[in-house]
């Protein structure tokens, strides 16, 4: 949080303070997700296995951030 308060930016560690924040911020940034795996689908190269993975890790990423701040 700090590091984000230095840099001026607007994440999840400074936005999502309030439980409708979170729970807004948590939807975008699933949405924003959702919509990049989609166009990383359509890739030719990669295997769907990778790409299964970078989709899970996504997820784990919001979710551990929206966590430590709860």
């Amino acid at each position: 949080m700090r590091e984000d308060l230095r840099r001026g930016s607007v994440t999840l560690s400074l936005g999502g303070r309030a439980k409708a924040n979170r729970r807004r911020l948590v939807r975008n940034c699933s949405t924003s997700v959702a919509q990049i795996a989609d166009r990383m689908d359509r890739l030719p190269n990669g295997s769907s296995s990778m790409k299964d993975l970078l989709r899970m890790s996504w997820r784990s990423l919001i979710l551990m951030a929206v966590a430590r701040r709860a």
